[in-house]
């Protein structure tokens, strides 16, 4: 018996290291990310990051007027987000510089890979990488790419080296020779769920003490 309680013992702490050296990327880093290329062609832009999946009153961290206000119902960012931090913009078709860069400046961490929950919650489909730079964005290296058709869901990752200087994923657009506005999300929510079952257990409490 104390064999088998051993054994279990050392797969667990196999199991955390492992979990250990992954860097899943989170919600305050993901409101960072902005457009790191392409930047000489107008036409492919991110327009706006937006918050609170789902929400008319998401907060805006990008915005150049391209999309309307929040809760007007105009631009392909009201469409429902199925993750926390959502993408909306312009990118133009294929074969014509069509794939957009998305990510941050600094380094995750002492990780050894890079991992990215990601949902396309537009219409049409949309190849994402995971991708890492280690000098400042003259070369980047993606991970596998991941094909999402429309409102589905998939992880993209990559392995990272010692040092990076900049992090993120990319989008590029094969559903149609002609341009799209895009709308992607990433992040899972954990947070409502979480709420929701704190909030019925505190309600079952006070019916407890009150009854």
């Amino acid at each position: 018996m104390k064999r088998i309680l051993l054994f279990t013992l050392v797969i667990g702490l196999f199991a955390v290291q492992a979990y250990a050296v992954m860097y899943e990327l989170d919600a305050p880093t993901a409101r960072t990310f902005t457009q790191l290329s392409p930047s000489a062609d107008p036409q492919t832009v991110l327009h706006l990051v937006i918050d609170n999946p789902g929400s008319p009153g998401s907060s805006w961290y990008i915005d150049d007027g391209y999309f309307g206000a929040p809760g007007s119902g105009t631009g392909d960012y009201v469409d429902p987000m199925q993750l926390a931090v959502g993408f909306a913009g312009h990118i133009t078709g294929a074969g014509v510089g069509n794939v957009m860069v998305i990510g941050t400046a600094g380094d995750p961490g002492v990780f050894d890979s890079l991992v990215i929950p990601i949902a396309n919650d537009n219409d049409d489909t949309y190849r994402y990488h995971a991708w890492y730079s280690t000098d400042n964005m003259a070369t980047t290296v993606q991970g596998a790419g991941l094909d999402l058709t429309e409102d589905t869901q998939g992880v993209v990752s990559v392995g990272l080296p010692a040092v990076v200087t900049n992090f993120g994923f990319d989008l590029d657009y094969i559903g149609s020779s002609s341009g799209d506005d895009f709308h992607t999300s990433v992040v899972p929510v954990p947070g409502a769920i979480l709420l929701g079952i704190l909030g019925l257990g505190v309600a079952g409490w006070k019916l407890r003490k009150f009854a």
